[in-house]
């Protein structure tokens, strides 16, 4: 068609729906460097943060205290969908010295605590080649021990949400040797399939002199049952009826 120099042309630039917006940070930013890493203070104890995010270019770094070493399985690690970003992580001691790393392609990353003494450790979580991802979660599970430095077979039940299961108990059941250790309390739970009957009780024994030990029982959804708090050898809770 004919030139007119007159003629105003208007140009409408096209949509790409697939060009994502900024994601968004998490609530921990801007954790982004050693000096800068978000400080949860001391944990001796299992930690669980999600809803992380990590954006490109943004490496998230945090800090945590022990005071103790870390016992047998002891770990951080991170979990996210692979397929979203891939996600690698590092740790480093107090003075930026690096311990270790995870660069798998998995859906998960972990590095080994055991055996590190009581200071504090850097994480460095980040995407692989300025690699984004929308959502992660953190573990950190230190298994600080003390005494004379074990934990129990049943090591890592220390929340109510990781109770060591002992499945359908109808007769009387008996576990010896266990261990409490500052900070990591000990979680059992244990399924029955008919109403308790009298005498029916849940109980340890211990030596008072050695350490003072109590407990509670609580139902399926976290209901306080009952407690058993004295300064005897020993503690007990009817599960009659």
């Amino acid at each position: 068609m004919p030139y007119h120099s007159d003629d105003v042309y208007v140009i409408t630039a096209p949509e790409y729906p697939w060009i994502a917006e900024s994601a968004s940070e998490d609530r921990f930013a801007p954790n982004h460097s050693f000096e800068a890493a978000h400080y949860f203070g001391t944990v001796n104890s299992q930690l669980v943060e999600n809803d992380l995010v990590i954006v490109s270019g943004n490496d998230d770094w945090f800090r945590f205290t022990t005071n103790g070493t870390a016992g047998s399985g002891a770990e951080v690690s991170i979990e996210f969908l692979h397929s979203l970003g891939d996600v690698d992580m590092r740790l480093y001691d107090a003075n930026n010295n690096w311990l270790g790393s995870s660069m798998s392609v998995s859906d998960n990353e972990s590095i080994s605590l055991a055996g590190l003494g009581a200071g504090t450790y850097y994480v460095h979580v980040y995407g692989w080649s300025g690699a984004s991802n929308p959502n992660y979660s953190l573990t950190i599970d230190p298994r600080v021990l003390s005494g004379d430095g074990s934990e129990d077979r049943f090591a890592g039940n220390h929340s109510f949400e990781d109770a060591h299961y002992f499945g359908t108990v109808n007769s009387q059941l008996v576990e010896n040797d266990l261990v409490i250790v500052s900070g990591n309390d000990d979680w059992f739970r244990f399924t029955t399939n008919g109403t308790a009957g009298s005498g029916a009780e849940v109980s340890i024994e211990f030596l008072h002199s050695l350490g003072d030990v109590d407990m509670r029982l609580y139902d399926a959804n976290n209901n306080w049952l009952g407690s058993s708090m004295s300064v005897s050898d020993n503690e007990s809770i009817s599960l009659a009826g």
